[in-house]
């Protein structure tokens, strides 16, 4: 009776054991799968997190970028009605030279139909001959100063809707930016999902492989505990 009452309790011994290792496979298993989840809950945050900076920062970049474009444009409408004002004032001015030239010219004729002086000849023709040149060169000089004047600043216009429109397309990269932090956040919630998934799978295979085990050796004991009773029961 001692072998089998010794077998009886190997068995039993091997059983406990056995129950032991279930169950520290068991929370093993539930330790691994809490901790794949929550590592992924910590991945997803992250990714919220980073995806958030970047997208604030891309909508701050893209707001300062049309503001800039609205005022280029603004600046450069100003200039170009700025253009006009000088051609205005310049034309204005050739006016009033040709006027403030024929009053002048008019009281050289006067002073010399006063004096006698023939003006369609000699020194007197030279010197309304002169005047006349003078005055012209005046005109052209206003004017060219003037074309030059509308022209800068009808150059400078262009220049601010070139940054006008090269700002714009800069924006559009911030749009982009914009689209790829939702893609990167997406990309990485589903990442931290799918490691989740091979982790607690993992776990899954290594609590089966153990559960696989324990049966096994449950199964070994247990004909261990036959072959001893029956070896017991030939002997009696």
């Amino acid at each position: 009776m001692s072998s089998l009452y010794v077998g009886i309790a190997a068995v039993g011994v091997s059983a406990i054991g056995t129950g032991i290792s279930i169950y520290g496979s068991s929370q093993a298993q539930k330790a691994q799968t809490a901790a794949a989840n929550e590592n992924a809950r910590l991945q997803r945050l992250q990714a919220s997190a980073s995806a958030a900076i970047q997208r604030y920062q891309a909508q701050m970049d893209y707001q300062v970028a049309m503001a800039n474009v609205g005022q280029y444009r603004n600046n450069a409408t100003v200039l170009r009605q700025q253009v006009k004002v000088i051609q205005d004032e310049g034309f204005e001015g050739i006016k009033r030279l040709g006027m403030e030239f024929d009053k002048q010219n008019a009281a050289v004729r006067a002073a010399y139909g006063a004096s006698g002086v023939t003006q369609d000849s000699g020194s007197a023709l030279n010197v309304q001959a002169y005047n006349a040149g003078m005055q012209q060169l005046t005109r052209m000089d206003v004017a060219y100063k003037t074309n030059l004047q509308s022209e800068d600043t009808g150059y400078q216009a262009n220049l601010l809707d070139y940054q006008a429109a090269v700002t714009q397309e800069t924006a559009k990269q911030y749009q982009y930016a914009i689209k790829m932090a939702n893609w990167s956040e997406n990309m990485g919630i589903v990442s931290a999902g799918i490691q989740a998934n091979q982790q607690i799978a993992a776990a899954n295979a290594q609590f089966v492989s153990s559960m696989g085990n324990a049966a096994y050796s449950l199964a070994s004991t247990a004909n261990m505990g036959v072959s001893n009773y029956a070896t017991y029961k030939s002997l009696k």
